[in-house]
């Protein structure tokens, strides 16, 4: 009967999200290129494309977060910033 009892905090430690893995803030140079990123016509475009469309949106978010992170990146080489990370992401 103690098994059971044991188990269920396991259980639901599996069930949630890790700790360990938390995104570094945005430094303002950042945030105001992610806001800039928004206002990207292709980004915009795929959102209204994709607007009332869950199956067509589920399928193609790699596609449009793609396209956000290529406008985050051109806004950070614009200001003569680097995107993190150093090394560019295969295509």
């Amino acid at each position: 009967m103690w098994r059971p009892v044991l188990l269920l905090p396991l259980l639901m430690a599996a069930c949630t999200e890790s700790p360990g893995i938390v995104p570094a803030p945005l430094s303002p140079q950042e945030q105001a290129c992610a806001a800039q990123a928004d206002q990207d016509p292709a980004l915009k475009e795929a959102r209204a494309i994709s607007a009332g469309r869950l199956e067509w949106e589920w399928q193609h978010e790699p596609q449009i977060e793609q396209i956000k992170r290529d406008a985050i990146t051109r806004c950070l080489r614009s200001r003569g910033l680097m995107p993190r990370g150093g090394v560019e992401r295969a295509r």
